[in-house]
């Protein structure tokens, strides 16, 4: 009896072909991330790349071009100049916001529903780790805000400014109290889009600054993950809804 043929049947996908710049966009950005070349340091010259990865020079040109635009690589002029390794310091994400929201493809009340989730996280995971020293930080921040509404209500110019530059960094030592260090540089660059928003809010919301700051504080001290998180909600939407307030009010205006 002869054996039984099996119908032949195709289980792979024909391989897509790797393009050479990508190849070299892959062996950068290893050697970046793994640590070989570190923030700071210049890449050797285009020309050294290609003969040490045996590829063209116009595709070491396009794997930096393609580096710079992911935020890895900064490339300055002059003799001095090459391909260096970025410090990531939250610049790079406040760029790319920044741009979204002035092209309209990334709404304000969008990035306000993604803060409440990050920061309501934050808050827990700051209620369930805090030290004394995170504590002592945060309620500092809090004390200088009242110290700034204070003299705020006697006419200072300068402390408006001032208290959201405290709020700011409130945020980020919240990040900070629940010891999540990719939480943190979240916060960074956020914050930095954030705030050049809520440049925009008016000195009347000064109060509720101050009173929300100090009840997450102590709900934090007191280690009620649940509230902290609530609070912090109803922080984030109170300015998303008088940002969004004040913006109306100002197309009307035009």
């Amino acid at each position: 009896m002869e054996p039984t043929q099996q119908t032949e049947r195709q289980i792979l996908k024909p391989v897509e072909p790797v393009r050479t710049f990508e190849a070299v966009v892959a062996a950068l950005r290893d050697a970046i991330t793994s640590g070989q070349v570190k923030p700071g340091e210049r890449l050797a010259s285009q020309r050294d790349l290609a003969e040490q990865l045996g590829v063209s020079r116009g595709s070491v040109v396009q794997a930096i071009r393609v580096l710079s635009r992911a935020g890895l690589l900064e490339v300055r002029p002059g003799a001095q100049g090459g391909a260096y390794v970025r410090h990531f310091d939250g610049s790079q994400l406040v760029d790319t916001l920044e741009l979204l929201l002035d092209l309209d493809h990334l709404s304000l009340r969008e990035l306000s529903e993604l803060r409440a989730v990050v920061e309501g996280q934050n808050a827990v995971w700051a209620a369930e780790r805090r030290t004394e020293d995170d504590i002592a930080r945060l309620r500092a921040i809090v004390a200088k805000v009242h110290e700034l509404e204070a003299e705020l209500n006697e006419g200072s110019p300068d402390a408006w400014p001032m208290i959201l530059a405290e709020d700011a960094l409130f945020h980020r030592e919240l990040a900070r109290t629940g010891h999540n260090r990719a939480a943190e540089a979240f916060m960074i660059g956020a914050l930095g889009v954030v705030n050049r928003q809520l440049s925009k809010l008016p000195e009347r919301c000064a109060p509720e600054i101050t009173r929300s700051l100090d009840e997450i504080t102590e709900s934090v001290a007191r280690g009620d993950a649940e509230e902290a998180r609530q609070l912090i909600s109803d922080h984030i939407q109170y300015f998303a809804l008088g940002l969004a307030e004040e913006r109306r009010a100002a197309s009307e205006r035009t």
